[in-house]
């Protein structure tokens, strides 16, 4: 079931639901309206749907085919809406949801999807005054954003992508300056050498390592953070 909420470096990212834990267990799910955005093949609004709550799966263009099957699989299409959604101007009234979340969205956002350059931290902000503006007041961004993390891991993406403008990997800081308009921001951060193998016994001693790396080093020496963020 993680692989179809997370889809890859489970190890890691999966760790963004116990964060998120708290605030979604003080909501009703009867009640509460979820909004994920980028959601792609579903993943995040599976999660939110197997626990009951009213979820409108979004993205630009739409959810693939993907998310439709998986929510079938699992018996939750019921509990799921899905929208063609442009982050930077939301087909939402002010106050609507309960809880927006996004996992791996706000840093490869653009302003014009065809142009790389417009993939700034100004117009990032943009797509956060949005969902700022449909949170209902109390009601809380849930999300999980790649950062940075330490010189080895930005000496290899820049060999990966050699010289290509690509995602912009966040810092710590640029988070809080991201929501800074929101009333409470807290960020956990995790992940150094990741679980991303092709093979399943490797993966389990990376994760087992990063469990005993992660607590010892420095926040900015990861590459994941999980945020809270309450307006």
């Amino acid at each position: 079931m993680l692989q179809d909420i997370l889809e890859w470096d489970i190890g890691t990212w999966a760790r963004c639901l116990s964060f998120w834990a708290p605030v979604v267990s003080g909501l009703a799910p009867s009640s509460a309206r979820v909004l994920a955005v980028g959601e792609r093949n579903g993943g995040l609004s599976l999660w939110f749907a197997l626990q009951g709550f009213h979820v409108t799966c979004s993205d630009i263009g739409g959810p693939t085919n993907k998310a439709r099957e998986l929510h079938t699989k699992y018996r939750v299409t019921e509990l799921v809406t899905y929208a063609d959604v442009n982050i930077f101007a939301m087909p939402f009234s002010e106050n609507t949801f309960e809880v927006v979340a996004s996992k791996s969205v706000i840093g490869g956002l653009k302003l014009i999807r065809k142009d790389p350059s417009t993939r700034t931290l100004e117009n990032q902000r943009l797509a956060v005054g949005e969902i700022q503006r449909v949170l209902k007041p109390g009601g809380h961004f849930l999300g999980a954003e790649n950062l940075r993390g330490s010189w080895l891991h930005q000496v290899a993406r820049a060999f990966a992508k050699s010289g290509r403008l690509g995602w912009r990997h966040l810092r710590r800081e640029e988070i809080d300056f991201l929501f800074a308009k929101f009333s409470a921001v807290e960020q956990q951060s995790y992940g150094f050498l990741g679980s991303r193998s092709k093979i399943v016994g490797l993966n389990y001693l990376t994760s087992l390592a990063d469990s005993w790396l992660c607590p010892l080093l420095p926040p900015q020496s990861l590459y994941v953070s999980f945020i809270r963020a309450r307006k």
